[in-house]
């Protein structure tokens, strides 16, 4: 057996295992991209975050034509975000807060193409490591797909950190306050360079006066 025969048989098991390891990890990943699925900017109890939603693909091979977005009634301020190709109604409760987001499509999305549905919402002052969950519906031109109970998005609360508060705002510094900052600046350096003269001619005179 060649020397180089022995190096080749270790090396192709090694990249063989790190093939298996690969497909090992990424089989969640893809399986999960089944489903509708959704990500925050923001977990925290009282922040402000903005959910992103995703269509991730047809129904059986049917174009999407509209999608279905209840919100929990604890959620009571929304604001979507305006997508291209998508019209966007809010559903309101008896309550008169939103509780619906009914997305709908100008051409059918078809199948093989993945949507995303931006979402501003002010998470609840609820307790840490409650759920929220947001059944969606997808439509389809043949067919329909619905994401409730265990495979509804959901979103979990953590305790808010520092990144979720609102940063304190800064005062704006005016046109009046800048230009008199300057005119100020300008007295002092017109000021200097007179106070500099004086000195200037007053040595002159007095080594003249020494002279004579």
């Amino acid at each position: 057996m060649s020397e180089n025969t022995r190096t080749l048989r270790p090396l192709a098991a090694a990249v063989t295992a790190l093939g298996a390891g690969a497909v090992l990890a990424l089989g969640p990943a893809l399986s999960a991209t089944a489903d509708a699925g959704a990500e925050a900017t923001s977990t925290g109890v009282g922040s402000t975050t903005v959910i992103t939603f995703v269509i991730p693909h047809g129904c059986d091979g049917s174009a999407t034509t509209g999608f279905t977005i209840d919100l929990p009634e604890s959620v009571t301020s929304v604001v979507p975000t305006t997508a291209a190709g998508w019209t966007i109604e809010k559903v309101a409760r008896d309550s008169g807060e939103v509780g619906q987001l009914v997305y709908t499509a100008e051409t059918p999305l078809a199948d093989g193409y993945r949507a995303t549905f931006d979402v501003q919402l002010q998470l609840p002052d609820e307790a840490v490591g409650d759920v929220l969950e947001f059944p969606t519906a997808q439509r389809c031109e043949v067919g329909s797909v619905d994401w409730v109970g265990e495979t509804a998005p959901k979103l979990e609360l953590t305790a808010a950190t520092s990144h979720d508060e609102a940063p304190a705002a800064e005062e704006p510094t005016t046109a009046a306050s800048a230009t008199g900052d300057d005119v100020l600046a300008r007295g002092l350096a017109v000021g200097g360079l007179a106070v500099g003269a004086i000195g200037v001619v007053l040595a002159v005179l007095a080594r003249r006066s020494t002279r004579a």
